[in-house]
């Protein structure tokens, strides 16, 4: 069974494949990642989604 699984995040201009976790911080983290065209970027990502009303 393989458990290697690949997470891509699509905004309205690039997508992206998520990497590992670089750092934990309180409010966001950080995580590497690689755009379509191969350019290694990094993604501040919130660590808990706002809640809704």
């Amino acid at each position: 069974m393989n458990t290697d699984q690949v997470t891509t995040l699509a905004s309205s201009s690039q997508s992206y494949r998520l990497g590992p976790l670089h750092r934990r911080g309180s409010v966001a983290n950080l995580y590497t990642a690689t755009t379509a065209d191969g350019a290694q970027v990094m993604l501040k990502l919130p660590r808990n989604r706002a809640p809704t009303c």
